[in-house]
């Protein structure tokens, strides 16, 4: 036979409940292909004499929340030159 049991789980933070929000928020742009501007960047380019170039890649920021406002506190990423 099986016993019922409670289950009891913390309540989040209002601090939790946003970060929560802007994950779920990430994850929905991701879904519909939506990641320009906080994942992938492209810059196109011309020097003084007129040579045209272009670079993509990715990025990745690391944001601490400090009292209320979110400061960054690390990023990583670089071009996605096929070489």
């Amino acid at each position: 036979m099986l016993g019922l049991s409670s289950v009891f789980a913390q309540e989040w933070s209002a601090a939790q409940k946003e970060v929560w929000n802007n994950v779920n928020t990430y994850w929905g742009l991701m879904a519909k292909g939506d990641i320009n501007g906080f994942l992938d960047y492209s810059e196109a380019k011309e020097t003084q004499d007129g040579k045209k170039s272009s670079e993509s890649g990715r990025w990745t920021d690391i944001l601490l929340k400090q009292g209320t406002k979110w400061v960054m506190i690390g990023d990583h990423g670089g071009s996605d030159k096929k070489e």
